[in-house]
């Protein structure tokens, strides 16, 4: 495993020459996962006002997807380790659907941070050695930043209010020209969209930038769950102070593998998909076996394409990695067992999509360093009031109620609780599942519950909530356009706000 960078100054010039990097693929408008796209997409950027941390922090990373003579923009939030490239596979889709939209993925700040030089060749084995091994690649090698460093002691701060500033630069430049914008973000990023509408900007309520919202999986309004508690949260903030103040979800792990290894996978997956998957023994050797299965005497080899797709398909991957869950398919068995299983579409999203969403630059799928203020600041917020606990952190949701912006929500399983869970493995958990989600389609969750208390608290008359609890938590940004309720119903929820 890799250590942590040497001095300040080098990890400066790493993130100016990460910048620089992602400039040239930009303008070479390099996209190995999307070619043949019929919607042109550029990847540029936006200057934040605020200023925090390395000055290549405060250029917001945008990708566009559409004409840029659109006359309407829709502008996307990413999630919870979100980048802007979640919303590449259905930003395709809209901006082929509708010839006057134009579609925005944001990338948060902390964007900055990461050195996508391993991915500049386009070869996955390199990438592999570059981020993991520690392998030089063309007299560059990898750095991630460390404590004591500009940007990390930075993100110590980066909360709700460095965001929500952030997104109204991008919001801004999208109304350039008089164009309508409506705003949307999935999970966290739906929870930031209610919180954009309601936040104060120096006297301005933000709906009044907006001709629509769009929460997909994500609201606030106790969306998530449980009310803030004051005790809490300052315990939480305290915390930052020290350490990485980085989100981490894979235990023991530092946190751009979160971002590095889906994307290393899909790039096996589209540059040699039938061939013995490249990362299976590895993930095997250093605890990560869960995400994909032991191979023993020869027998449970999976492809590089059979490896991605059981990584991230809900009946395989594990149950607490759910965010990143698809309803997908299934492993496909060789005739010869000790042969390597590739994988066969079945459910609501197919494979060469999501090798679309991981695999592609610039603007990646997730982000590898998310500042974990931002999620205490969220769930602080949540109630959008001004109350004790939002005075304290100067949060200024202030407007919730003379909101009146037309609102679209759309659901998932993902915050069902009474919803069974599929245990790997276990084909009776799936057939549980099966069984719930046809007996409840009627159901409101979490998401839909938050979006519509954030709907009666308003001043809103107009508001669609849909669900399909069989999807999962990803399946709204891929799933195949026949399948996808979600798609389906954003179109007509646009057509309404008169986008063509």
């Amino acid at each position: 495993m890799l250590g942590l960078p040497k001095t300040r100054k080098r990890n400066t010039l790493k993130i100016r020459h990460t910048l620089t990097l992602v400039a040239i693929l930009a303008a070479a408008c390099i996209m190995p996962a999307a070619a043949g796209a019929a919607a042109k997409e550029t990847y540029t950027t936006v200057t934040s006002p605020v200023v925090s941390g390395p000055s290549d922090c405060s250029k917001m990373r945008v990708l566009k997807i559409g004409p840029s003579t659109a006359k309407s923009v829709l502008v996307m939030i990413p999630g919870f380790l979100g980048g802007s490239g979640d919303f590449r596979v259905i930003g395709q889709r809209l901006a082929t659907k509708f010839k006057k939209l134009q579609v925005w993925g944001i990338d948060r700040r902390s964007q900055c941070l990461e050195d996508l030089y391993g991915f500049s060749t386009g070869k996955p084995g390199e990438a592999l050695g570059y981020y993991y091994f520690g392998t030089p690649l063309n007299g560059h090698t990898f750095t991630p930043p460390a404590v004591g460093t500009p940007g990390v002691e930075a993100a110590r701060n980066w909360g709700l209010k460095t965001t929500l500033e952030d997104i109204r630069a991008v919001v801004l430049a999208a109304k350039a020209g008089g164009r309508k914008v409506i705003l949307g973000g999935h999970s966290l990023g739906g929870s930031l969209t209610s919180e954009y509408a309601s936040w104060d900007f120096n006297g301005k309520a933000g709906y009044k930038d907006l001709a629509g919202l769009v929460l997909v999986d994500g609201a606030a309004r106790g969306t998530f769950g449980a009310q803030p508690d004051a005790g809490a949260i300052n315990t939480q903030i305290s915390a930052l102070a020290t350490g990485q103040p980085f989100a981490e979800i894979l235990p023991g792990a530092p946190t751009y593998l979160t971002g590095v290894l889906p994307e290393l996978s899909a790039l096996y997956a589209i540059k040699d998909p039938k061939a013995n998957g490249a990362l299976q023994g590895l993930l095997n050797a250093v605890g990560f076996g869960a995400f994909t299965r032991p191979v023993v005497g020869g027998v449970g080899k999976l492809t590089n394409e059979g490896g991605l797709g059981y990584a991230f398909d809900r009946d395989t991957s594990p149950a607490s990695f759910g965010l990143f869950h698809m309803n997908m398919g299934s492993v496909k068995n060789p005739t010869v067992n000790t042969s390597a299983a590739g994988w066969q579409d079945g459910g609501l999203t197919d494979i060469a999509d999501l090798k679309k969403l991981f695999g592609t630059e610039p603007g990646n799928f997730v982000e590898w360093y998310f500042p974990k203020r931002l999620s205490i600041e969220v769930g602080a917020a949540t109630n959008l009031t001004k109350n004790a606990i939002t005075d304290s952190l100067s949060l200024r949701p202030w407007h919730w109620a003379e909101v009146t912006t037309p609102l679209y929500a759309f659901e998932t399983g993902l915050t069902c609780s009474e919803r069974p869970a599929i245990t790997p493995g276990v084909p009776s958990t799936v057939t549980a599942l099966t069984t719930w989600v046809n007996s409840h389609k009627t159901t409101e969750c979490g998401v839909l519950g938050g979006a519509r208390s954030f709907k009666n608290g308003s001043k809103i008359t107009k508001a669609t909530f849909v669900s399909d609890h069989n999807q999962e938590h990803l399946d709204p940004l891929v799933a195949r356009a026949a399948s996808n309720q979600f798609q389906t119903t954003l179109v007509t929820y646009l057509k309404s706000l008169k986008v063509s």
